[in-house]
């Protein structure tokens, strides 16, 4: 069984706020002990992701469709809350995983990438919401323009794409 890291930060004068994950990164410790709110920001928009490709998708794998729109969501979510800089910060110190294989590791960082991407195109049209980044991944998911390792066939919610269609679920 794998322990919880729990940390505790002072929140918006709320007292300590504790926020939880099993794989922090070196890095990421440190940038949640220089960056307490912004880590908080990182931590809920992670949560969001994995939501995402969970109701997407039905499960929160490695290395297939799931895993390729988490992250996308992930890097976008930061852009939104954060700015592209310090999205980019967070989603480099998490990609320092010693466990990870060179190509999980690769498609992680190309998917970042088109997350962030897509983001900052949703925000110079005014368009940035939880809501057009999900559909935008979508669509960039059926283009293939997603990176996947390995991908799994599934009962996929993919109706009304291009006419405001959401994933499943949402």
């Amino acid at each position: 069984m794998r322990l919880c890291k729990a940390l505790l930060l002072p929140w918006m004068g709320l007292g300590l706020v504790a926020f939880c994950r099993i794989d922090w990164t070196l890095k990421e410790l440190e940038l949640v002990a220089s960056r307490p709110q912004d880590s908080f920001h990182a931590f809920v928009a992670q949560l969001h992701a994995k939501r995402t490709a969970e109701r997407a998708f039905g499960s929160n794998e490695e290395g297939d469709q799931s895993d390729a729109v988490r992250h996308y969501m992930w890097a976008g979510l930061m852009v939104k809350e954060l700015g592209a800089e310090k999205a980019k910060l967070f989603l480099s110190a998490h990609e320092t995983q010693d466990h990870e294989s060179t190509d999980s590791r690769r498609m992680d960082l190309q998917n970042n990438e088109a997350g962030v991407r897509a983001a900052e195109r949703l925000k110079k049209r005014g368009a940035l919401t939880r809501e057009s980044l999900e559909l935008q991944a979508l669509k960039d998911l059926l283009a293939r323009k997603l990176t996947i390792n390995e991908y799994r066939s599934g009962p996929y919610d993919y109706e009304n794409v291009g006419q405001g269609g959401r994933l499943r679920g949402s």
